[in-house]
């Protein structure tokens, strides 16, 4: 009986000290404090390789995005006002050995013959006012005509610029590319929660990942305690479907395009103390396929890599 009795002796002095037996729950739910200015950075790379009659072309792409979100109150109490500003865009492109880019802050260099500086590099020092709800849900854009006023002299078309700024894609950039679906309750390094999201592919109009967020441990990244969470999940689109309005079978249109072994892995480090997350890795691999425009009866396959990464570089105080 004594032996029975001390088994069970170190559960009931936790239980009367109070002693969790579970690791310590945590509430990740993404907090753009009012008053702050957050400076985040992404990088986006693309590598595909298409091979045709025996000829092989690699291309591949990098982008980097430096910017800043400013919030503050909203007149309503509830909802905040946030104001997104591109400080630099660098782009890369890769075809086959050359390189051609631009980079904002070296305007002066002439490797831009793609005359990107007069369409994504447009973009840069432009106030993009927004309105988000308590979560950092984007619900509009404030100053929508006045940015398409500023951007009137670009190369970019006003379809292009709704394109770049509808809610997907700016609530992917207040998101940075991390959380994708927030746990409906605390969590434990152990717990997972599901996410489903669409996404926007090369070649592609859209597709979508579906996974899970799984909380591992609770750990430093660049000294400041965060939970590090794995990403796991599937990308996929099927969009083979004979071709609309009279395009022809040759056509290698969205609606002709297949993604294959899609996968997407990563891990992100969040601050539970901050409410965002300090940085964010993921890589998507996949092949997509579509009609050879050479050879209507043949498929082209291409690998198509992605990896993206967000970095929250630093926080001050709104003066």
């Amino acid at each position: 009986m004594k032996f029975r009795l001390r088994r069970f002796l170190p559960i009931a002095l936790m239980l009367c000290c109070g002693l969790p037996l579970r690791a310590q729950t945590l509430d990740i739910s993404q907090q753009w404090a009012v008053g702050k200015k957050y400076f985040l950075t992404t990088r986006t790379a693309y590598q595909s390789k298409v091979v045709v009659e025996g000829e092989t072309t690699e291309e591949g792409m990098e982008m980097t995005a430096e910017m800043s979100l400013a919030v503050t109150p909203h007149e309503d109490g509830t909802r905040k006002r946030m104001v997104l500003r591109y400080e630099r865009i660098a782009t890369e492109v890769k075809s086959n050995g050359r390189k051609m880019g631009f980079d904002s802050a070296k305007p002066k260099a002439r490797t831009d013959t793609l005359g990107l500086g007069k369409s994504i590099g447009a973009m840069v020092g432009k106030n993009l006012k927004l309105i988000v709800d308590a979560r950092g849900e984007v619900l509009e854009v404030d100053n929508f005509d006045e940015l398409l006023r500023q951007l009137k002299g670009s190369d970019l078309t006003e379809p292009e610029i709704r394109k770049m700024f509808d809610k997907d894609s700016l609530n992917q950039a207040v998101r940075q590319g991390a959380l994708q679906a927030l746990p409906d309750k605390p969590v434990a390094p152990g717990d997972r929660w599901p996410f489903v999201k669409e996404v926007k592919i090369p070649q592609l109009s859209k597709g979508s990942i579906a996974g899970t967020y799984d909380f591992k441990k609770m750990g430093k990244r660049d000294g400041v305690a965060c939970a590090e969470i794995a990403v796991a999940g599937t990308v996929t689109a099927d969009s083979t479907e004979a071709p609309k309005g009279g395009a022809s079978a040759d056509e290698a249109t969205p609606s002709q395009v297949k993604i294959t072994d899609g996968a997407a892995q990563g891990t992100l480090w969040f601050d539970p103390k901050l409410g965002v997350a300090r940085e964010a890795q993921l890589t998507q691999k996949m092949t997509i396929s579509m009609k050879n425009p050479l050879d209507e009866s043949a498929t082209l396959s291409v690998p198509v890599k992605q990896t993206f990464t967000t970095t929250l570089t630093k926080v001050v105080d709104l003066k």
